[in-house]
């Protein structure tokens, strides 16, 4: 699929997982709205993504945790650099 990694790919949503292999400088609300909500025995959906400028990105791992996209955890781990994340609304192409 082409287009704004920013807005993922909202037709085949809920996600199990997502995986995004550039760097983002902030975590896309987009992304965290196509996660699969936690069932009574599963966690919820997860994102992969390195958040960070381009001086570096720290891998950050999102899982959905209840019925509000904004409902997750996240962690980090190591620094990476990874090419940016393209933002169409930006001008990026």
């Amino acid at each position: 699929r082409l287009g704004d990694g920013r807005e993922g790919w909202p037709a085949f949503a809920p996600y199990d997982g997502i995986v995004v292999t550039a760097g983002a400088p902030d975590i896309p609300a987009p992304l965290l709205r196509q996660l699969r909500e936690p069932a009574t025995e599963e966690a919820g959906g997860t994102l992969i993504i390195p958040v960070g400028g381009s001086g570096g990105q720290t891998m950050t791992r999102v899982t959905r945790t209840g019925a509000e996209p904004t409902d997750y955890t996240q962690e980090t781990f190591h620094d990476f650099r990874f090419v940016p994340l393209v933002d169409e609304a930006a001008g990026g192409a």
